[in-house]
C-alpha cells in the first residue's frame, strides 16, 4: 500500500499536481518510512520552504548521504538567508512616429530579508536611472523601493512594493506602488490582482508632460497538463491627461518535450483600446506641446507566436539544485495595422556557487515602424 501511495505521489509531482503529491505521500511515509524526497520536493515546489526543511532533515537522518537532499537542504537553507542583489538594465526603442524615442539605463542594488518561506520576504532597495530623449537633455534620477511579500495561507501570496522617485525636473517627485495578491485557487489554477501606478517614459515629451498612470490588472492562469498552460488578464489605466486604456490578453502554451531540453511553443493575442488618440504637430518629428504624447491607438491588435528552446546544461534540474541553462526564443507578431514585428530573446542563468546566481538576458524587435535592444543582468549573493 505504501508503495502505492509513494508511485502516486511521484505521478502526481511530475503532472504538476504538487498539494496531491503532498497527501500521497504523506500517506506513504506513515505507513512506511522512506528515503525517498518526493514529499520534500513537493514542498519546495509549492514553495513551502521550511515544510521542504523538515523534510530533508528527516531523509538525511535515515540516509546522512543522500546526495540529491544534501543538495536541496543547502540551496533551500540559503534561500532563506539575506541576500545582496545587484541589476543592470539598458532599454532602448525607436518608433511608431517618434512616440517611441528613447533610452532607459537603471541599475541599483537591494537587500532582501527572507522572513519564513523563500516567497515571504523584506526587500529594501535604490536604483539609479537615466533617461536619455534625443529631443532633450538626459534626466537622471533615484529610486528607493521597499517591497513586503506575505503568505497568510499556504495558497495566498499577498505582495506590496512602495517607490520613492526622485528627478531635478520634468518628472515630478512622487510615490509609485505595484500592491495586491496571487491565490492559487487549485493545482491547476491561479487567480491574481494588482492595483498600481507608474511613470511613462516613453519620449522626451512624456518626460516634460510628466506622464503617467494609475490602474488595477486582473489576471488568471490554468495548468490543465504538465505540457499545457494557459492564460488571460485584463489592465485597466487611466493616465494623468485623462486617456483611459483598455487592455486584454490572452495566451496558449504547449510544451513539446519537458525537461532537460524543453521545446514550448506559445500563442499569445493582445487587445489594446484608449479613449484618445494622439494629436500631432504639423511636424510630426516635434514632439512638443502635442496632445496624448505616447502610442495610444483604438481597437489594436496584435498576434504573436512564440518558439522557446530552454535547455539545461547540469545533470539534475530539480527544485533546490544548482542549475545552469540557457533559453533562445523567437517571436513573429502581426498587428491590426498589418505591420510584422520579429523579437528575439536569450537569457543565461548560473549558479556559480549555491550561493552565488548570474543571470544575463537580451532582446531585439525589428519591424518596419518600431525597433527595440535591451540588455539586462542581475547578480544574487546569498550570505552563508
Amino acid at each position: 500500500m505504501a508503495n502505492a501511495y509513494l508511485n502516486r505521489g511521484f505521478a502526481y509531482s511530475d503532472l504538476g499536481r504538487f498539494d496531491d503529491a503532498v497527501d500521497d505521500a504523506t500517506k506513504a511515509i506513515e505507513l512506511e518510512p522512506s528515503d525517498v524526497n518526493v514529499l520534500a520536493q513537493a514542498y519546495s515546489d509549492l514553495k513551502q520552504t521550511r515544510k521542504a526543511q523538515r523534510e530533508y532533515d528527516d531523509l538525511l537522518r535515515m540516509n546522512p548521504h543522500h546526495k540529491l537532499a544534501l543538495t536541496a537542504y543547502e540551496r533551500n537553507r540559503l534561500e532563506l538567508r539575506p541576500q545582496l542583489r545587484s541589476s543592470y538594465s539598458y532599454f532602448e526603442q525607436n518608433g511608431w512616429g517618434s512616440l517611441a524615442d528613447i533610452t532607459r539605463l537603471i541599475y541599483g542594488t537591494s537587500v532582501r530579508i527572507p522572513y519564513r518561506n523563500e516567497e515571504e520576504y523584506l526587500d529594501l532597495g535604490y536604483a539609479r536611472a537615466s533617461y536619455n530623449p534625443p529631443d532633450d537633455d538626459t534626466l537622471y534620477g533615484n529610486i528607493w523601493s521597499a517591497r513586503l511579500q506575505n503568505q497568510p495561507l499556504e495558497r495566498l501570496l499577498l505582495f506590496g512594493q512602495i517607490n520613492f522617485e526622485d528627478f531635478p525636473n520634468r518628472f515630478a517627485d512622487r510615490l509609485t506602488y505595484d500592491a495586491g495578491f496571487k491565490l492559487d485557487v487549485t493545482d491547476y489554477a491561479r487567480f491574481g490582482f494588482d492595483f498600481f501606478r507608474e511613470n511613462i517614459v516613453e519620449n522626451g515629451e512624456t518626460l516634460r508632460q510628466d506622464i503617467h498612470r494609475e490602474g488595477i490588472k486582473l489576471g488568471t492562469d490554468f495548468k490543465p497538463h504538465r505540457r499545457w498552460d494557459l492564460g488571460a488578464s485584463y489592465l485597466w489605466a487611466e493616465y494623468s491627461d485623462n486617456n483611459p486604456l483598455n487592455e486584454l490578453n490572452l495566451y496558449n502554451a504547449f510544451r513539446l518535450t519537458l525537461p532537460p531540453k524543453l521545446l514550448k511553443l506559445t500563442l499569445n493575442y493582445n487587445f489594446k483600446n484608449f479613449s484618445k488618440q494622439t494629436v500631432f504637430n504639423p511636424n510630426p518629428r516635434n514632439l512638443r506641446g502635442i496632445r496624448i504624447p505616447y502610442f495610444s491607438p483604438d481597437d489594436y491588435s496584435t498576434y504573436s507566436a512564440t518558439i522557446e528552446w530552454k535547455h539545461y546544461l547540469g545533470k539534475e534540474f530539480f527544485k533546490g539544485a544548482d542549475q545552469c541553462w540557457y533559453d533562445l526564443q523567437y517571436t513573429a507578431s502581426l498587428d491590426s495595422d498589418s505591420e510584422y514585428y520579429n523579437t528575439w530573446r536569450a537569457e543565461l542563468n548560473w549558479d556559480i556557487r549555491n550561493w552565488l546566481t548570474l543571470n544575463a538576458q537580451g532582446m531585439l524587435t525589428r519591424s518596419g515602424v518600431y525597433d527595440a535592444e535591451s540588455i539586462a543582468a542581475y547578480l544574487i549573493i546569498r550570505f552563508r
